[in-house]
C-alpha cells in the first residue's frame, strides 16, 4: 500500500473500500464513493455464505456517514502499514481498508488477526461497523430484488 506524501485529511477522502477475508476467503466487501456509488458483498462473519456482489448507486449521505468515522489521527497512524495482532486464535482474518483521495492518490492499511482473538483497534471496528450498518438497508433491498428476478 502506498504511503501518502501529502497532508492526510478526512475531507479529501472520496472513495472507501473495506474488505475482510476469513480463512483466505472474502467475507465482506464494501465500496462507497462520494458520488453515491456502492458495491457490497457478504456479511463479514466467519461463516459468511453470501458471495454475490451487488453494484449500484445510493444516497451520497451514506458515504458521508461512514467517512465521519474516520479521523486525521487514524490516517496519520494507520495508512501505509500492516498490523499483526500477536498470538492470533481462530480463523485467520485479514481486514483491508483502502481510501482514495480526491487528488487521485490512494492509501490503505491491513490488520491481520484471528477470529477468536483480539481484533482491530476500536476505532477501526467502529469504522467498519459503520460501513456495514449504513449499507445494510441498500444491500438487503438489492438482495430481495435480485431474488425476485430469479424466480420463474
Amino acid at each position: 500500500m502506498a504511503i501518502l506524501d501529502f497532508p492526510r485529511k478526512v475531507s479529501d477522502v472520496d472513495t472507501i473500500y473495506v474488505s475482510l477475508e476469513v480463512n483466505a476467503r472474502l467475507s465482506l466487501a464494501v465500496l462507497l464513493g462520494a458520488d453515491g456509488s456502492i458495491n457490497r458483498m457478504g456479511t463479514g462473519t466467519v461463516k459468511n455464505t453470501e458471495h454475490d456482489l451487488f453494484i449500484g448507486l445510493t444516497d451520497p449521505a451514506i458515504f458521508m456517514a461512514v467517512r465521519s468515522h474516520l479521523t486525521e489521527e487514524m490516517l496519520l497512524i494507520l495508512l501505509g502499514h500492516t498490523f499483526r495482532v500477536p498470538n492470533p486464535h481462530g480463523a485467520p482474518c485479514k481486514m483491508t481498508i483502502t481510501l482514495q483521495f480526491n487528488n487521485g492518490t490512494s492509501g490503505g492499511f491491513e490488520i491481520l488477526y484471528g477470529s477468536e482473538s483480539e481484533g482491530p483497534p476500536r476505532e477501526v471496528v467502529d469504522f467498519v461497523m459503520a460501513a456495514i450498518l449504513q449499507t445494510n438497508p441498500w444491500y438487503e433491498d438489492f438482495k430481495r430484488m435480485a431474488a425476485k428476478r430469479k424466480k420463474p
